[in-house]
C-alpha cells in the first residue's frame, strides 16, 4: 500500500525527465479492457512530449519500457483497485494501485508529481480491513467510495491444521478416528475448531490459533509500517480476542467488529467498517479546525495562512495540520541557499508544485494533512497550517 516513505521517495527524486501518469481503473466488469488501453495512450503522449523536450526514440522507449509491459500483463489487470499511479525515469519505475478514484492525468516534468496521491494520504483519506476467520485471511483498502480486496503474499491464510479433526469427523460433531470425543465451540459450522474434553487436544489447539493471529499482526504490523492508516479488524469473538492480544500496530480501530466476516457481502463489510472510522475522521478533522482557528485568533503566530510561509515552517518541521484547498495549485520554488520558499502567481519555468512539496515535508515529520473543499478550509487562502512552535 501507498505509504508516507513512498511520497517522501517519490518527491525526492531529482533524475529527470520524470513522467508521472494517473488513471482511475476498475475493479470489475468489462471496462477493465479499457484501463491497459488508457494507459497505453498515456505512455504514447508521454514518449512524444519527451521526444519534443529532445530525447532520442530508443531512449524515451527504453524509460517507458515497465509502463508498456504493464499494458501487455493482462492478468495484472485483473487485480486492479480504484486508481492507478506510474511513476518513470531512467532509473526507475514505481507503480502504485490506490483506493480511490484518481482523475486521468499525465506529467511529464523534471520532477514526479504526487499531487492526485494526497487524498489517500490524508488524515481522513483511507482505512484497512482485515476480515479474518479460522480458515481465511482477506485485507481490503477502503475509503469512503469503497473498497478493494489486496493481495499479500506473506498474510497467512487459515489454521488448515486446526480442521484435520472436523475433516474427519464431517459435520455431525461425532467420534474422530483416534477416538477422541470432539464438540465444536464456534457458531458458525463452517468456522468451527474441535476441542477436546480432556487431555492436551484444547491447548493444541489454542496454540495454533495463538500462532495464527500472531503471524496475522506481525504480517500486518510490516505491512502497514509507519504509514498511520487506521486498521479495522472483523472476525468472531474468540479470534478477535486473540488479535488483540497479538497485536502491536497502534492504530488498531476499536471496538474490533465482532461477526462472522464470510456472512457479509464486501458492501456490507465496508459499510461496517467504514462507521467504525467515520466518526473518528470527522472529529480529528473538526478538532484540527477548532483548533487552527483558536491559534490563528490569540496571537501567537501557530496558525498561519500564507503560503511562502508555511513551506517554510513545513521545511523545518514545525508544521502539525496542514489544510489544503481541493483543486488548488501553488507554483514556486523552493531556495536551497537561504531555505526559503518563493510563490508565483502562475507557473513559470523551473517550478514546482509547492503544495505537495509541504505536504511531503509535514508526512516526514508525522504532521497531519486534510484536503478540503473550498467552503471547509479555515481561511481565503490555497493553504493554512498550526504550527508546533
Amino acid at each position: 500500500m501507498l505509504t508516507r516513505d513512498d511520497l517522501t521517495t517519490l518527491l525526492a527524486d531529482t533524475t529527470t525527465p520524470a513522467v508521472s501518469a494517473f488513471l482511475p481503473t476498475h475493479v470489475a466488469g468489462r471496462e477493465i479492457a479499457q484501463d491497459s488501453t488508457r494507459l497505453r495512450n498515456l505512455l504514447n503522449e508521454a514518449r512524444g512530449q519527451l521526444e519534443q523536450k529532445g530525447m532520442r526514440s530508443t531512449d524515451a522507449m527504453n524509460m517507458l519500457k515497465p509502463g508498456y509491459d504493464l499494458v501487455d500483463d493482462g492478468a495484472y489487470w485483473r487485480h486492479q483497485s480504484h486508481g492507478l499511479a506510474v511513476f518513470l525515469n531512467p532509473r526507475r519505475s514505481i507503480v502504485h494501485k490506490v483506493p480511490i478514484e484518481v482523475p486521468e492525468a499525465l506529467f511529464v516534468d523534471d520532477r514526479f508529481h504526487v499531487r492526485p496521491l494526497l487524498p489517500v494520504l490524508a488524515a481522513d483519506g483511507h482505512f484497512v480491513l482485515l476480515a479474518v476467520t479460522m480458515k481465511q485471511a482477506r485485507l481490503y483498502e477502503g475509503s469512503r467510495f469503497g473498497m478493494t480486496e489486496v493481495p499479500i503474499e506473506r498474510l497467512p491464510r487459515g489454521t488448515e491444521n486446526l480442521f484435520t479433526v472436523l475433516d474427519r469427523m464431517g459435520e455431525s460433531g461425532t467420534r474422530p478416528d483416534d477416538g477422541t470425543t470432539q464438540k465444536p465451540t464456534t457458531a458458525n459450522a463452517s468456522d468451527t475448531v474441535a476441542y477436546a474434553q480432556s487431555g492436551s487436544q484444547q491447548q493444541v489447539s489454542n496454540d495454533e490459533l495463538g500462532q495464527y493471529t500472531t503471524q496475522l499482526a506481525h504480517a500486518m504490523d510490516q505491512w502497514l509500517g509507519g504509514s498511520g492508516t487506521p486498521l479495522v479488524v472483523a472476525a468472531d469473538e474468540r479470534v478477535a480476542g486473540r488479535y488483540k492480544m497479538a497485536n502491536r500496530y497502534p492504530n488498531l480501530v476499536q471496538p474490533v467488529i465482532q461477526t462472522h466476516p464470510d456472512s457479509m457481502s464486501e458492501e456490507e463489510l465496508h459499510k461496517v467498517a467504514y462507521e467504525c472510522v467515520r466518526p473518528m475522521f470527522e472529529q480529528g478533522r473538526s478538532d484540527s479546525l477548532d483548533r487552527y482557528r483558536m491559534l490563528a485568533g490569540d496571537g501567537s503566530g501557530r496558525g498561519i495562512a500564507e503560503p511562502a510561509q508555511i513551506i517554510e515552517a513545513a521545511f523545518s518541521g514545525r508544521v502539525d495540520r496542514l489544510f489544503l484547498r481541493q483543486g488548488a495549485e501553488c507554483w514556486g520554488r523552493w531556495l536551497e541557499d537561504s531555505n526559503r520558499a518563493v510563490i508565483h502567481h502562475g507557473r513559470q519555468d523551473g517550478d514546482r508544485e509547492m503544495m505537495e512539496f509541504a505536504a511531503g515535508r509535514v508526512f516526514t515529520t508525522d504532521g497531519r494533512v486534510y484536503e478540503l473543499p473550498a467552503e471547509q478550509m479555515p481561511a481565503d487562502s490555497p493553504m493554512a497550517a498550526t504550527l508546533r512552535y
